[in-house]
Formats: structure tokens, sequence, C-alpha cells
């Protein structure tokens, strides 16, 4: 009845599966890579928060609770310009690893429709209904 449609819908699946797992793992570096980094930054912060309270704790002079706030904002900005250079220069990374993944699919693999293999499979019922008739 739909023998034909369903073949080519078999050949069209059968010939994305490949393609897929690629861009799946492809796609799970990518988050891998990026998690990982999250990590390391969390634990760069972690540290830093740790050592300040520390050293806030460890005020003795009047003078250093002027002093130290000053040193901890600019920490402060220095780690938050830093991390930016690294989430910016991991974005940059993310898209050249995307614009890998796609640049071997071609205008053609673009052109799957199941519409299309529906309308052959009507069109061939019809036909099949004509001939009984």
């Amino acid at each position: 009845m739909y023998t034909e449609g369903f073949e080519q819908w078999m050949k069209a699946n059968k010939n994305m599966g490949a393609p897929l797992n690629d861009l799946s793992r492809g796609i799970m570096d990518i988050y891998r890579r990026i998690a990982q980094q999250n990590v390391e930054i969390m634990t760069d912060n972690f540290e830093l928060l740790t050592d300040q309270f520390k050293r806030l704790s460890s005020i003795r002079r009047p003078e250093d609770l002027l002093s130290l706030p000053k040193e901890i904002i600019n920490e402060d900005v220095t780690a938050s310009i830093q991390t930016m250079q690294k989430c910016i220069h991991s974005a940059i990374e993310t898209i050249e690893e995307c614009s890998k993944l796609f640049s071997s699919v071609t205008p053609q693999d673009l052109q799957f429709h199941p519409g299309k293999i529906v309308e052959k499979a009507e069109k061939h019922e019809r036909e099949r209904e004509r001939e009984r008739r």
C-alpha cells in the first residue's frame, strides 16, 4: 500500500543517522567544555571570596578597615574582567565548533520533505484504487 513512501522514509532516516550522531557528539563536547569552564570559574570565585572574608575577619587596625575594602573591590573588578574574557573566548570557540559541525551540511541535505513522501504514497494509493475499478 504505502511501500514506496515507507522505503523512501527508511532511506532518508538511514542516511540521517550518522550525521545526527556526529552532531550530537559535537554538541555534547561543547556542553562538556562549557560546564567544565563554569566549574573552574565558580571554584576561582569561591576561593577569592573565602580569601577576602579571611582578610576582612582579620582586621586589627582602623586603617585596614578603610584600605582593605578598596583592595577587595579592585580584586573583584579584575576577577570580573578576567571572567568576562574567559566567557567571550569560550563563546568564540563555541561558534567556531558549531561552524565546523554545520560546514558539511549541503543544500541537498536540507531538501528532505516528509510531505513529499506522503504525497507520493497518496498518489500511489489513488493509482491502485483506479486499477481496482
